[in-house]
């Protein structure tokens, strides 16, 4: 917590795991969609977390005023869920996620200009974008509008990902998985 103001600085909003490591994204006073990064995994996470929570003062040198992890944040776990054809098809085509935006929100991504698009259509981006536009075709979410942390949760969800909550207790931590997953 920050001194002059009480109130935490940044707040985690969801943990993500994939084949590289964890992902925990957080809004931060005055920017947006921040992350912070490593190479653990869900059981290592847990263990690991009582580097995480050292008392205030302990820990106001290296993160003054962040508050990360929350208890109670989702946790998704899309290790297994890439392994699959549908799964890794998801990568592409499910939206991203913005921690700031509130349930059903979107930020989506307008229509191209027709001389940006052309302009882009011969490299990396013009693929995306082109698999954007035919992805909006068919579904309510491009694979570049961003989405609230339950829709993208939900989308990974129904694509085979491990989804549950982070909860804390003092120094220790444990996820509880949806349908008793382990």
């Amino acid at each position: 917590m920050s001194k002059a103001t009480d109130k935490p600085k940044a707040q985690a909003k969801l943990l993500h795991f994939g084949r590289g490591g964890h992902t925990l994204h957080y809004m931060e006073q005055g920017y947006s969609n921040c992350h912070c990064q490593g190479y653990e995994s869900p059981e290592s996470f847990v263990k690991a977390y009582h580097w995480w929570s050292h008392p205030k003062d302990q820990l106001s040198y290296h993160f003054a005023g962040y508050q990360f992890p929350v208890d109670g944040i989702p946790v998704v776990d899309v290790r297994a869920a890439v392994e699959t054809p549908e799964g890794y098809s998801w990568v592409f085509k499910g939206p991203l996620v913005d921690v700031e935006l509130a349930d059903g929100e979107c930020d989506c991504m307008p229509q191209p200009d027709p001389l940006f698009a052309g302009a882009v259509a011969g490299n990396q981006f013009g693929t995306l974008l082109a698999h954007h536009v035919v992805t909006k075709a068919t579904q309510r979410r491009g694979s570049l509008d961003g989405v609230s942390v339950s829709e993208y949760v939900s989308g990974w969800r129904d694509h085979g990902a491990r989804v549950g909550r982070l909860y804390v207790d003092g120094n220790n931590a444990r996820i509880e998985w949806e349908g008793g997953a382990q």
